[in-house]
């Protein structure tokens, strides 16, 4: 299944539109890249300018890597902090500036479903249960193995062509901050369960995030 993911992305790569951007991230454990809408589907757009609005506006930049749920996702793009290691207490980590919010709809809907290396949106929960499919703003996830049951809530709108990076933060100590009482002990708040340490100490930022000019210098999967 792996092999073939990789494949199918590959071949999404090779015949990437004109149009398609791409997006490098340099974190501080390596660099991956985010191609934007490699479908060129129109009902995606709204996802590609938002993504590209907090890029070019710097915002990504210096944020954490909050959370590596093992054989699920990695989460980041929401949170910023002064620190290099992990803050005293929850109020350390500070939700970053976003834009308004962007409409959501079923992943079915672009026939782009929530696979390995694929990219979704974050969404915040509601206090009835479920998600607000309207409410994606900065955070956003990689999915890290076949997460298909997502796809009713997700929208996937971009690929990771190439995982080294990000397995290689998933291969981190992590530690779960929801059990924390400095933290409010809250299991509920899974944005900073399984957060990444380099070193078991410093947090991995991504330190910054620019618009790929040179598309042919992508970093394609092996």
């Amino acid at each position: 299944m792996a092999r073939l993911t990789i494949a199918l992305l590959l071949g999404l790569i090779c015949t990437l539109p004109a149009s398609a951007q791409v997006v490098r991230f340099d974190t501080s454990v390596g660099d991956f890249d985010v191609v934007l809408n490699p479908t060129n589907n129109p009902l995606l757009q709204g996802h590609t300018d938002n993504f590209l609005a907090y890029v070019n506006d710097l915002r990504y930049n210096c944020t954490v890597i909050n959370r590596a749920d093992e054989g699920f996702v990695l989460q980041m793009g929401g949170f910023e902090t002064n620190t290099l290691a992990v803050p005293s207490v929850i109020d350390g980590f500070e939700p970053i500036e976003t834009f308004a919010p962007i409409t959501g709809f079923p992943a079915a809907e672009n026939n782009f479903t929530n696979s390995r290396g694929t990219i979704a949106m974050a969404l915040p929960g509601l206090p009835t249960g479920g998600t607000n499919q309207d409410g994606g703003t900065s955070s956003f996830f990689v999915n890290l193995d076949d997460n298909s049951t997502l796809d009713t809530d997700f929208t996937v709108f971009a690929v990771v062509p190439d995982l080294t990076t990000v397995d290689i933060i998933m291969g981190l100590d992590q530690v779960d901050l929801t059990t924390d009482p400095n933290f409010g002990a809250n299991p509920g708040n899974l944005a900073f369960s399984d957060v990444p340490l380099q070193n078991n100490v410093n947090l991995v930022f991504i330190e910054r995030a620019f618009v790929l000019e040179d598309t042919a210098a992508i970093t394609a999967a092996t």
